[in-house]
């Protein structure tokens, strides 16, 4: 028996049903009943992801609210001891050794500048104590997210110095993620502006070398 097909209005190609999401409908004559959506369960994911990224503070807010729910929060407690209980991490780190030292390298990498108190301060004012990239102060930020602004790694796979860092806001940090720079910042981004954008290459081509600690500068000479 063949299966039944239908075509995603979004890549145009015919899939069977099980490749869609079924959503509810109801209506008079026929009460409830589930229908296949328009398009299949990829195209729907990408589309999620897409809305995601682009209303990212407004999805982080819905999120943080469902999140807060008790419910949420008995379901979260209730998963993560039955994954202890079944060692679904400790099996899933041996079957996927070369992932777990991926995230290992990147969460080290990531974690932190190794940069002094004094850098951090002087990267911050160099940028007008605002985020690099949208340009949100550091007191509206505190006041919005209840947070200081985030430092900031510009190349992903970079180094954890000065040269590799700028200030950012929760936001535009959190959207940044793994892109590189002119593919997440360009003028499709909303906050995009070339005067940000050739301060962001003047500070991590040349201008950071001005603000490195003095007993650092004289290891390297």
């Amino acid at each position: 028996m063949e299966k039944e097909m239908k075509k995603c209005t979004v890549c145009g190609e015919n899939k069977p049903l099980d490749d869609y999401y079924m959503q509810k409908k109801t209506s008079k004559k026929k009460g409830t009943f589930y229908v296949p959506k328009a398009e299949c369960k990829e195209c729907s994911k990408k589309q999620t992801l897409k809305w995601q990224y682009d209303n990212y503070d407004y999805w982080k807010t819905i999120v943080a609210k469902r999140d807060a729910t008790p419910e949420k929060k008995m379901k979260t407690r209730e998963a993560a001891r039955l994954q202890r209980e079944r060692g679904d991490q400790k099996k899933w780190r041996k079957n996927n050794p070369d992932k777990t030292r991926e995230y290992s390298f990147y969460k080290q990498m990531n974690g932190t500048h190794n940069i002094s108190n004094e850098e951090w301060v002087a990267c911050k004012e160099y940028f007008n104590n605002s985020c690099a990239y949208c340009g949100l102060s550091e007191e509206k930020h505190k006041n919005k997210f209840n947070q200081r602004l985030h430092k900031e790694h510009v190349d992903h796979e970079g180094s954890n110095d000065l040269n590799n860092c700028v200030p950012a806001c929760r936001s535009c940090n959190g959207s940044k993620w793994i892109f590189d720079l002119e593919e997440w910042y360009n003028e499709e981004n909303k906050n995009f502006t070339k005067e940000r954008l050739i301060k962001i290459y003047k500070w991590i081509n040349e201008d950071y070398k001005k603000y490195i600690k003095v007993e650092e500068n004289s290891l390297h000479k």
